[in-house]
């Protein structure tokens, strides 16, 4: 029957012609069937946090969400083999009771272990690579029906491609990964002014295992957030509901609306969320210095996305990360922009990995955020258009599962092996199978031929 989805942000949304819920791999091959016969795209869908349309499609949408299990654990290896279904979250529910975990995380967990790899979910630390880089093999049913198992020792060229395929290469069942033992994280924060960050940036991004850094736009005030490896006893973070949910949330989203229709008390919000960042009740330690946490490593990568948004990230090289940051302050204030805090600034060690956005260099993702305060409309295409902009100038990459424009031309620029990517997905699915309009935009070059309902412009 038809379905209507939307994805998370509310960005995106379409009405399929059918809506299946695979509980095996005989029924996502049946589903492919239905797709050739039929003549429609299908696209597998999960839990929707992807600010894009990349899940979109008028034809078929397949959920993976009745094929979640465990298949095999690997003692020896530390290897773990689950359906592609299941959600991150899930998954370090299951590894936490091994004694396992993986070694780094991005900031939610709500994903699908197929989405999450799909698009190179990243977390942050410069000697750690995203998501994708963790797995071993994986199986895919492609668009012929066909069962297909790929890892670097068999097809290394397939594998490249097929562990950020971006749903064009077939659809993923289930996942090897590889885990590392269960650890426990010691992480603190503290603010700097942005020169200092500039100035110091290789120094402060190699000062722990995993390192963050939010700016917050019109004004100086950076927060590093660090986290490192630890064996001492678990000091959680305190939740307040002043601070969490009075302070944090609700009068926040209300200060975002009022500066919907009042631009100029915007620079003031952006100062007083840094302020309320860093009045968040961190335990406190019995040595001097930044307040700290310990706990789980899953528990202390998570992050309170608060509420809808939109956003944009992109990869750079990471030498050029500076440079990015002072043109995108420039830009901010000379334009007069009243936007929203923060920028995100994380770090990701190179790949080999095909479509990967650290494939072949060191890599720093920045992203920027509008939020969707009570669902308002905000204006963030000329910001949107200035950051792109310096991005592109840079040799950036966008991030996979956010919405951008560039198309095969430009990413050929600077993905090295885009082209062999291209000529893969042609040849395995020389019908369109898995093409939907997100897919034809960016990767084929051709136009789009189905109906989206657009929440907003690209």
């Amino acid at each position: 029957m038809p379905r209507y989805f939307e994805n998370w942000s509310r960005t995106y949304s379409c009405v399929a012609s059918y809506h299946i819920v695979a509980k095996s791999e005989h029924q996502v091959i049946q589903a492919i069937e239905l797709a050739r016969s039929v003549r429609k795209p299908l696209r597998v869908v999960g839990t929707g946090h992807s600010p894009s349309d990349i899940a979109c499609t008028s034809g078929i949408l397949l959920s993976l969400d009745g094929m979640n299990k465990v298949l095999k654990v690997d003692t020896e290896q530390n290897e773990i083999t689950v359906q592609a279904g299941m959600k991150l979250w899930e998954l370090n529910e299951v590894l936490h009771k091994l004694g396992w975990a993986f070694p780094n995380l991005g900031s939610i967990t709500e994903q699908s272990i197929a989405g999450a790899i799909s698009t190179a979910t990243h977390g942050t630390g410069l000697n750690f690579g995203n998501v994708s880089t963790a797995v071993v093999e994986l199986t895919m049913i492609t668009a012929t029906g066909e069962t297909v198992v790929a890892n670097s020792h068999v097809d290394a060229t397939f594998f490249s491609a097929a562990v950020c395929s971006l749903g064009a290469l077939g659809v993923i069942t289930r996942v090897t990964l590889k885990c590392s033992n269960a650890f426990k994280l010691k992480a603190y924060q503290e603010g700097v002014k942005f020169d200092y960050l500039m100035d110091r940036f290789e120094e402060l991004a190699a000062s722990a295992e995993h390192v963050r850094f939010h700016w917050f736009p019109l004004t100086d005030d950076i927060a590093i957030w660090r986290a490192s490896k630890t064996t001492e006893e678990r000091n959680p973070l305190q939740r307040s509901w002043y601070h969490d949910k009075l302070c944090g949330y609700y009068l926040y989203e209300a200060a975002l609306y009022l500066s919907a229709f009042i631009p100029s008390i915007t620079p003031h919000i952006n100062r007083a969320h840094c302020r309320l960042e860093a009045a968040k009740k961190w335990p406190t330690g019995p040595e001097a210095g930044p307040r700290h946490l310990i706990d789980d490593s899953f528990r202390v990568f998570a992050m309170e996305c608060l509420f809808r948004q939109y956003v944009n990230e992109w990869a750079l090289d990471r030498k050029d990360a500076p440079s990015a940051l002072r043109m995108l302050k420039t830009m901010i204030e000379e334009k007069k922009w009243m936007v929203h805090a923060p920028v995100e600034i994380r770090l990701a060690q190179k790949d080999d990995i095909m479509l990967s956005p650290a494939t072949g260099r060191d890599t720093c993702y920045i992203g920027v955020i509008m939020y969707k305060p009570y669902e308002h409309t905000i204006p963030y295409s000329d910001y949107w258009e200035g950051y792109e902009s310096i991005m592109k100038s840079l040799g950036g990459r966008p991030h996979w599962a956010k919405a951008f424009k560039l198309g095969p031309v430009e990413l050929a620029r600077v993905y090295p092996r885009f082209t062999e990517f291209v000529g893969l997905v042609k040849k395995m699915d020389p019908e369109g199978i898995f093409a939907n309009d997100y897919i034809r935009r960016h990767i084929l070059g051709q136009p789009a031929t189905s109906t989206l309902i657009s929440a907003s412009k690209l």
